[in-house]
């Protein structure tokens, strides 16, 4: 019999670690802003419209990694698209 509520506890135990680590996707209305966010981690791909006039667009790209709210990797840049005309 323990050796069954053993076994129990150690399914719930994984079980809960894995829900920890399944994410939901977040969508942003600000250019195409992706963010994969989980209990454990959150994944931003940033493309975010940053400025925009006549001839240039001013944007925010690249990538973001955070694991229990510590930024592990910050690959964001500014990119400037000119328009001819």
């Amino acid at each position: 019999m323990k050796k069954k509520k053993k076994a129990l506890l150690w399914c719930c135990a994984a079980l809960a670690l894995l829900m920890c680590l399944i994410p939901q996707k977040h969508l942003y209305k600000d250019g195409g802003t992706v963010e994969y966010r989980a209990l454990l981690y959150r994944v931003t791909q940033w493309h975010a419209l940053i400025e925009s006039t006549t001839q240039i667009e001013t944007t925010q790209e690249g990538l973001e990694i955070q694991v229990l709210g510590l930024t592990l990797y910050d690959g964001r840049h500014l990119a400037e698209t000119r328009y001819c005309g």
